[in-house]
């Protein structure tokens, strides 16, 4: 019984990894302040959004009207893929300050480009709780897929990690702390990056994990064997 335990188990695992058994590595470190890959995508027309590279670090200030920008990199073509960075709130415009990373993101040509369909893992720092939203195409109305008590504190670095698996199963994490949902209809591939409203926010190492993704960006100057790459990346998951 124990061995039959242990198959099955061995199982689920190598079908977990699967995901990213051969995948590719995307990095930025920003510490030589290219910036050619990313591209602010603000969610409305009046959008002030803010980015620029300040001590080996990404910062984004969002403090306009609108309060919501994003800072995109990527493909269209990038799907069911793994994002890490750090982040950390550094000060607060109004309720609701909120950061987090972007995935699956598309523009709307008949909004003129506007950001459209995306997934948003968001901290939100006033009210201490973060949650997990899927933006369908418009004019659908988002869907908050999970929300989580979580205590944010400023000036105090996180790590935070996202990933959504081929069979709709997503995970969060902050920290050592893990989130998982679940959405049985995953948005379509799209780009990936940051989100920062109401507030200024330092990123910084950010790292994308999959399959249809190659070694690149301007933090990543070395070859990555397979088999390290799939033990560094099981590691990353299991551990954070």
């Amino acid at each position: 019984m124990f061995k039959k335990c242990l198959v099955f188990g061995l199982v689920i695992c190598s079908v977990a990894l699967n995901q990213f058994a051969f995948a590719g590595t995307w990095k930025d470190s920003f510490e030589d302040k290219d910036m050619s890959e990313w591209k602010i995508v603000d969610d409305w027309e009046d959008g002030e959004g803010k980015w620029w590279s300040d001590k080996g670090e990404a910062v984004a200030e969002s403090l306009g009207e609108s309060g919501f920008a994003m800072w995109l990199t990527g493909e269209s073509t990038w799907e069911y893929y793994a994002v890490s960075c750090r982040a950390k709130l550094v000060k607060s415009q109004k309720e609701p300050a909120t950061f987090g990373i972007v995935m699956h993101a598309n523009n709307n040509e008949r909004l003129g480009g506007l950001l459209d369909e995306h997934y948003y893992f968001r901290v939100i720092g006033d009210f201490n709780f973060i949650s997990i939203r899927k933006f369908r195409p418009f004019p659908a109305v988002p869907v908050t897929l999970g929300e989580f008590d979580f205590e944010v504190k400023t000036d105090r670095w996180y790590q935070l990690a996202a990933t959504i698996h081929r069979n709709g199963e997503i995970e969060f994490h902050i920290d050592k702390k893990l989130f998982t949902v679940f959405d049985a209809n995953p948005l379509g591939a799209g780009r990936t990056g940051m989100g920062v409203s109401n507030a200024e926010v330092r990123f910084d190492d950010i790292e994308i994990t999959g399959q249809n993704i190659d070694d690149g960006g301007p933090g990543n100057t070395l070859p990555v064997e397979p088999h390290a790459k799939l033990a560094t990346t099981w590691g990353h998951l299991k551990n954070n």
